[in-house]
């Protein structure tokens, strides 16, 4: 993109025969910037990776992972996603898969975040933060199904087919599964009708679908991996 505008540079008027404006050209060019932070734009979920050492967490791609996790002691399939059949997190009840991302602990506070955003903490999270996991046994499925119903693409499965308003994509970061609960990575999650049952004590689920993502944007990050953000470079 190339920008052209008459300047008024006053100063010029002391050099004999030049005019007080000058034009001035200026081009960007937009493309993907690699992100190191996650601050707005980000979904108040952390879903813990199966093999934190893994580029793509230990998940397949097309795969549904838990966002939300039963009750501890409710746990047992069926109550698991099917990619997390064989896996339980290593963070005990306390971590549940809902985190703060500045709206606090509070359900009506959850549900804002999930459904409008406009939330972020005072320091954004970057590789080995530590999550603020959200205790209780909040009822996410409302604000889930919102965000599902507002998205004008309600079908596509794959990141190649989506066409939709980005409603039904979250970013969010992945935690290493621990205890001491620490960002290890940033993934791409779609959500389907069915992402969270009516039960509250059942689990929400999301469709993995990278480890690249494009901060508001259905595209795939141009990397190998990494957060990422369009941005105007000059």
């Amino acid at each position: 993109m190339i920008a052209t505008a008459n300047i008024p540079i006053y100063f010029l008027r002391i050099l004999p025969g030049t005019d007080s404006t000058q034009t001035v050209d200026a081009a960007a060019i937009a493309g993907q910037g690699l992100e190191n932070q996650l601050g707005p734009g980000m979904a108040p979920f952390s879903p813990d990776a199966q093999d934190p050492t893994n580029p793509n967490f230990g998940y397949s791609i097309g795969q549904e992972y838990t966002l939300k996790w039963a009750p501890a002691g409710l746990r047992q399939p069926p109550k698991r996603c099917v990619g997390d059949k064989t896996f339980l997190p290593g963070g005990g009840g306390s971590d549940r898969g809902y985190i703060d991302v500045g709206q606090g602990d509070g359900q009506w506070g959850l549900y804002d975040a999930i459904v409008n955003g406009g939330y972020h903490l005072d320091t954004p999270l970057v590789i080995g933060s530590p999550i603020q996991h959200v205790g209780g046994n909040k009822h996410v499925q409302p604000a889930m199904s919102m965000r599902y119903g507002q998205d004008t693409d309600p079908y596509s499965m794959t990141q190649a087919t989506y066409f939709g308003n980005g409603r039904r994509l979250m970013v969010v970061p992945v935690n290493n599964g621990l205890d001491s609960s620490l960002v290890v990575g940033f993934g791409l999650f779609l959500i389907t009708e069915n992402s969270c049952d009516t039960s509250n004590v059942k689990p929400c689920c999301g469709v993995y679908l990278s480890n690249s993502p494009v901060l508001y944007s259905d595209k795939k990050g141009a990397g190998s991996g990494g957060l990422y953000r369009v941005k105007l470079f000059f």
